[in-house]
């Protein structure tokens, strides 16, 4: 059963706790795990062996409608102001289930079409552990 995206939101835990308006899409790039390489003179059949490493929280990447103000905003978040700092970012679904991991604004450009509205794009990079809360 698929479901319409329509009307998921995502908010920061402290700069953007009114949320971010004016998105098109969002994206969790989803988990990754490292592959520890374990291969020794005594593995089977000159086969590598690998087990798990740590894992890497990925990242959010989202684009919302161009706003006068938003590029002072997102620099001044990043690091060209003194408000940059990591905090809880939670996406939350249209059936109330919710993704929420600690992370900061890493990356920030803008999209100008000659055909359409102009778009900007940001990166959140994660860190730490998520926690996901299916919808009651």
């Amino acid at each position: 059963m698929g479901r319409a995206g329509y009307g998921t939101t995502l908010v920061g835990g402290t700069n953007f706790t009114a949320g971010i308006s004016g998105i098109k899409d969002i994206t969790l790039s989803g988990l990754e795990c490292d592959a520890i390489d374990v291969t020794d003179m005594d593995s089977t059949g000159r086969r590598r062996e690998y087990v798990p490493g740590l894992i890497e929280p990925g990242e959010i990447t989202f684009t919302v409608n161009f706003e006068d103000g938003l590029y002072d905003t997102v620099l001044d978040k990043m690091g060209g102001g003194t408000a940059a700092a990591a905090e809880t970012w939670t996406v939350t679904f249209p059936d109330d289930s919710t993704y929420a991991c600690s992370g900061f604004l890493s990356k920030a450009g803008s999209a100008t079409p000659h055909d359409g509205g102009i778009t900007f794009d940001m990166t959140i990079k994660l860190s730490g552990a998520e926690t996901f809360t299916t919808a009651a």
